[in-house]
């Protein structure tokens, strides 16, 4: 079950979400946590499981245990660590590309198979996507992500933070992972050197 968006701020306290405004009682509660949690000392496994759980919200809240789980890789292999090996997961790619505002609403066509991956349909929220794939949406569905993507160009958002690390075409819903992600823009502070 999900916790709600203010009790989750209320824990972590700061927005974390993306898209959501908080409003203006939950906009002066957020302070008056802050000025508590300065006050008594965390610990440093607190400190990290709110790391973990901002990840987890980043990542369209993702259980914290597969969170874990991934994060157990990092000192193997820093490129297939979490955050980057999330980044290629099928429900994160449309967001990150501004087909979709959030992720929960990206995970409905691909459960609908109405998002194609190498030219097949595809139903698998959490299948990563390999370097070369084509990603395409069927033309039936194309005019329910049009909304998203003009309200994205409205807001300027794509303009600001494009991702580097795929082609896009805007005007037919395609696009193409060049390459694995180097570098990932987060809305708020992550230490990602508190996953190690």
């Amino acid at each position: 079950m999900f916790a709600s968006r203010s009790k989750v701020c209320r824990q972590i306290p700061e927005n974390v979400r993306q898209t959501k405004k908080l409003t203006l009682k939950q906009k002066l509660l957020i302070p008056e946590l802050r000025k508590k949690k300065i006050d008594e000392k965390q610990s440093d496994f607190s400190v990290q499981l709110q790391t973990i759980k901002k990840l987890s919200l980043f990542h369209g809240n993702l259980p914290i245990k597969k969170m874990q789980r991934a994060k157990t890789h990092t000192y193997i292999d820093k490129k297939n660590s979490s955050p980057f090996n999330t980044e290629k997961r099928l429900d994160v790619i449309p967001v990150r590309l501004y087909f979709r505002s959030t992720t929960f609403r990206a995970r409905q066509p691909i459960s609908h198979k109405n998002i194609c991956v190498n030219y097949r349909k595809v139903n698998l929220p959490g299948l990563k996507v390999s370097n070369g794939d084509p990603i395409s949406i069927q033309e039936s569905s194309s005019y329910r992500f049009e909304s998203d993507i003009r309200r994205n160009f409205r807001t300027n958002r794509i303009r600001r933070m494009k991702p580097n690390h795929s082609e896009v075409n805007y005007k037919t819903p395609k696009a193409v992972v060049s390459y694995e992600p180097q570098q990932i823009q987060f809305p708020h502070e992550i230490d990602l050197d508190l996953l190690d």
